[in-house]
This record gives C-alpha cells, sequence and structure tokens, in this order.
C-alpha cells in the first residue's frame, strides 16, 4: 500500500515554506451550491465557492492535516497551495 504519492509534472519541486491558499469541502455549504471552502492566509480572507483554478502552483495534501476553522467546521484534510519560487 502506498503511504505516499508524489506526482512530477515536470515543474520545478520548489517552493516557498508556508501555503498561501488552504482549501477544504464543508458539506454544510452544499445546498448553497458553493461548499468548497478558500482560506487566502496572505489577504487574511476566507471565502465560499463551486470551483477553483490555480496555475504555477505546488499543491499538497495529507490526511487529518486540518487545523483552526477546518478542523473546526469537521474537516480532516486540507488541500495546501504553495507558491512555486522563481528560478
Amino acid at each position: 500500500m502506498w503511504s505516499k504519492t508524489q506526482i512530477n509534472l515536470g515543474r520545478s519541486e520548489r517552493m516557498k515554506d508556508k501555503p498561501i491558499i488552504r482549501l477544504w469541502y464543508c458539506k454544510a455549504d452544499k445546498k448553497s451550491g458553493k461548499p468548497i471552502v478558500v482560506q487566502d492566509l496572505e489577504k487574511g480572507t476566507i471565502n465560499n465557492t463551486d470551483s477553483i483554478e490555480y496555475k504555477n502552483v505546488t499543491v499538497r495534501m495529507k490526511f487529518n492535516n486540518s487545523t483552526g476553522q477546518a478542523k473546526r467546521s469537521g474537516a480532516t484534510t486540507i488541500l495546501e497551495i504553495y507558491r512555486n519560487d522563481e528560478e
């Protein structure tokens, strides 16, 4: 069984130390049509949406990595978005 899956799409593996965005699914917001919670750590904002797309970033996801508001809302797994270092 795989404990870690890494997919290399040919882009730089280098990234900044801290995530810039955290994403999670909130079942309670499903009826609103916008169940994806987007926490922008640079701006200090939290918004809901129904879709999201980022380019030139590194994505990290790990089971049971939730903290703060995500954990309080019942999310167990958070998708973290990191800005890639400029080379």
